[in-house]
């Protein structure tokens, strides 16, 4: 049932929040990055598009929160309810998608906000599951602001039997996140030029995906996975951490 009523989709908002932080405050969790610039929590990521599956949106919003990115959240019946749950993690939001007003949304996100970084659900909000859609490529093309895949690996997660599959991690489980390198779009990318990057960040994620479930496997076999400093992470790329 869509939810009507301004107060109660704001309590409702409130409320999952809350879960949210005390479900997923329980993970541990290990990322691994290409550089500060291309992972969401670093100080450098400014005028990145980090692209996440539809799937994905409960762990990463509670993992990267209270950095202040920019969400492009679909003008669906539903889309006030997600506003009002990741507005209470940290996220600012633009109303939009990539076949319903997208193109001005993108041009909200950069227009007297200096580049500040946005994330985008590029198989949402229908699918099909894991298809990047051609209008995330063109976004980032009008705005200037290059494609950072992320790919997800979990230990026995629950899923809905939505369209996404949506994952939800099991208390106390692992997590391994694989935030990949960014891609630029060329600026007024024609069609062509559009879906042959957008055939390059398809692969891209598959590959952040295929990272974090061999990091997964080798961590659940008993190998320690590296730990290292925050301000050794632009060195190597790693992080391990418990998410809190």
């Amino acid at each position: 049932m869509v939810l009507k009523n301004q107060f109660i989709i704001r309590l409702a908002g409130w409320a999952m929040a809350l879960a949210c932080r005390l479900w997923f405050s329980t993970l541990r969790v290990h990322c691994e990055h290409h550089g500060l610039d291309n992972d969401p929590r670093g100080a450098g990521n400014r005028g990145r598009t980090f692209c996440l599956w539809h799937e994905d949106m409960l762990t990463l919003g509670y993992v990267c929160r209270n950095r202040g990115i920019y969400v492009l959240i679909s003008r669906s019946k539903d889309g006030e309810l997600i506003t009002q749950v990741i507005e209470r993690l940290g996220f600012q939001t633009v109303r939009g998608s990539t076949n319903r007003g997208g193109a001005s949304a993108a041009r909200e996100i950069i227009t007297g906000l200096n580049g500040v970084s946005a994330a985008i659900t590029p198989d949402g909000p229908r699918g099909p599951r894991r298809e990047f859609q051609l209008g995330a490529v063109f976004l980032s093309s009008r705005t200037s602001m290059p494609l950072v895949p992320i790919g997800l690996a979990y230990e026995r997660p629950w899923r809905l039997g939505s369209w996404d599959k949506l994952a939800i991690p099991r208390p106390f489980s692992r997590v391994v996140i694989c935030f990949g390198p960014a891609l630029p779009v060329p600026a007024g990318a024609d069609r062509e030029q559009l879906e042959s990057h957008r055939l390059r960040i398809t692969a891209l994620m598959e590959e952040s995906t295929s990272r974090a479930e061999s990091l997964l496997r080798r961590w659940r076999k008993g190998e320690k996975l590296p730990l290292v400093s925050p301000e050794a992470n632009a060195a190597n790329g790693t992080t391990q951490r418990k998410a809190a």
